[in-house]
């Protein structure tokens, strides 16, 4: 539901926060107190189209903020969403839409906080909200959202159909792809063969193995510093040893040092401490004196080895210019073009095979397109008749409604139904589509007439109505009332109405009024908290007469009987 909506320096109104209720919500007003500026924004919220008019006059940007809180079981449709376009969902199934336009033009769309490109912001807010009335768009006219309403009503065993026929669409577009691959492979393949067939058997004859070429320069280089390496080893093992020449080793001048000590054993404690750690010193020089003089032996300097390093290392440096960047990519490669070598020629044995399961999978999707389409007919003539019967109540019964279900030729996700929901909205007119019939009262209303009965299982959370009373009179009322009323046991109703017959039945009630503040205009809106604050505002709305409070004590009772 939307829990709260924030308006700041938009058009007449300097900063509004209204906070919903679940149930029916309407606001009230007298005419050109700023109604229809809060639907702007709620659109503008939305995604409509921003413009820098909207800013209030000397300010630097307007911002419209709106929190929509969810049910567990509500949030895991709206997670998903969120997830597909990078933001982590909040914990408590919060989400905060926010549009900032500044007075330049630019626009800021955030969810959650996040800076969001438009189209992602409308791929979501199309989900939460639908607006039914003046001039604005409404997500049922959409053949796409009329085809899933209809698979809703029609219940488990519809919805099972629809899973299934897409399962099997998946399947026919994934064997359409692999055919038209492997013809195309088997047209150019024998033009690829000898060319594959070259490159895995020149990677083949060279052995590789994954970190060899880091091992052959480690080798490389320790060949190249054999000689220099083998005299330094000398050099260390006579310095601490043998001390060959005049020098004297390391080892023999500890030695020295622990023969002056010797006579004096005993005489202080960490004396004998520190000569004991000489004489430990003393072995250890012999221990690695004794490892310089034997590591040069393990050593052989090889100038044949040494070129056969680098000729083995110029094989793969040779290799990675020619087919990857490490040896690794290469191994990789070559099984890859084995596997297209396979490919190659085998393709026509493959070709068959998938043609086969392809024509297979076809006419399982082509019996269950039939029954999909069945199915739909009849649930369709009983959304039919319970439509007319809306429409009835709502006292509009020369209005027409059809449920047109064709069966295309063409396979489609969810069958080849194409259905479309036609309306007449008066005697002598064809059935036209949802979409192309007038906006306005009458659309509004036949789109309540809709909701009334699509509300349970559309998954639209919000549904606002901009002054669905336009051009109706008393008697229509009160069913549209009720409808309202019915509607918003299912999901949030947000209503702009000037009739009472309809603000009686509110869960809440808002005041919208405009007032001059300063020699500027403002328009503000407040909660009717109080039964008398709402009695004085239908008594308003009922023309204020002599009768107006006591027909509006009358209404309020004759929603307590429907409720």
């Amino acid at each position: 539901m939307l829990q709260e909506i924030h308006i700041k320096n938009f058009a007449l109104i300097e900063e509004v926060t209204i906070e919903f209720e679940k149930g029916l919500n309407v606001l009230s007003g007298e005419t050109g107190a700023g109604k229809s500026i809060l639907i702007d924004a709620v659109g503008l919220l939305l995604g409509d189209r921003a413009s820098s008019d909207y800013v209030r006059t000397g300010c630097e940007k307007a911002i419209i903020q709106g929190v929509f809180n969810f049910s567990p079981a509500e949030n895991q449709e709206y997670t998903a969403i969120l997830q597909n376009i990078g933001i982590s969902p909040e914990e408590d199934g919060t989400i905060i839409l926010a549009r900032e336009i500044g007075n330049t033009g630019k626009n800021v769309c955030r969810i959650n906080g996040r800076t969001v490109n438009l189209s992602s912001f409308q791929n979501l807010t199309t989900l939460l909200v639908e607006i039914h009335g003046q001039n604005s768009s409404q997500q049922l006219t959409s053949t796409t959202k009329q085809a899933e309403l209809l698979d809703r009503l029609g219940g488990e065993k519809l919805q099972t159909l629809r899973n299934n026929i897409n399962d099997k669409h998946k399947e026919i577009i994934f064997y359409e792809r692999e055919i038209k691959r492997l013809q195309e492979i088997v047209t150019d393949g024998l033009r690829e063969r000898d060319f594959l067939q070259h490159q895995i058997e020149e990677i083949a004859q060279a052995r590789l193995l994954p970190g060899e070429e880091e091992s052959l320069e480690r080798e490389l280089k320790l060949l190249g510093s054999a000689q220099e390496l083998q005299t330094a080893c000398e050099e260390a093992n006579s310095l601490l040893l043998s001390g060959e020449g005049t020098a004297v080793s390391a080892y023999d001048l500890i030695s020295t040092v622990l023969d002056r000590f010797r006579n004096l054993h005993g005489l202080n404690q960490d004396l004998d401490s520190s000569l004991l750690e000489l004489e430990n010193v003393m072995y250890q020089i012999q221990e690695l004196a004794h490892n310089f003089k034997i590591y040069p032996q393990d050593m052989d300097y090889d100038p044949y080895k040494m070129q056969e390093v680098e000729d083995r290392l110029a094989l793969i440096s040779k290799l990675k210019r020619k087919y990857g960047n490490h040896i690794e990519d290469i191994i990789n490669l070559k099984e890859k073009l084995t596997s297209e070598l396979y490919e190659i020629e085998n393709a026509e044995d493959m070709l068959k095979a998938n043609e086969s399961k392809y024509n297979e999978v076809s006419r399982e999707y082509d019996v269950l397109a039939q029954k999909i389409h069945s199915v739909r007919k009849q649930v369709a003539d009983e959304l039919e008749v319970k439509i007319m019967k809306a429409l009835n109540d709502l006292v509009m019964p020369n209005v027409k409604f059809k449920i047109s279900i064709d069966l295309l030729k063409d396979r489609g996700p969810f069958g080849r139904d194409k259905i479309e929901f036609l309306i007449s909205p008066n005697p002598g007119e064809p059935l036209k589509p949802l979409a192309k019939i007038a906006s306005g009262g009458e659309i509004a209303r036949i789109m309540l007439s809709l909701k009334s009965i699509l509300a349970e299982v559309d998954n639209v959370p919000v549904l606002i109505f901009d002054e669905i009373d336009s051009g109706i009179g008393g008697l229509v009322l009160k069913p549209v009332a009720e409808k309202l009323s019915e509607t918003s046991k299912f999901c949030q109703v947000i209503c702009v109405t000037h009739a009472p017959q309809i603000a009686a039945h509110a869960n809440a009630h808002f005041l919208i009024q405009k007032h001059i503040k300063n020699n500027k205009t403002l328009t503000e809106v407040s909660k009717l908290k109080t039964e008398k604050e709402r009695v004085e505002e239908l008594s308003r709305m009922l023309g204020a007469t002599s009768k107006a409070r006591e027909h509006a004590l009358e209404l309020r009772k004759e929603r307590e009987k429907c409720s």
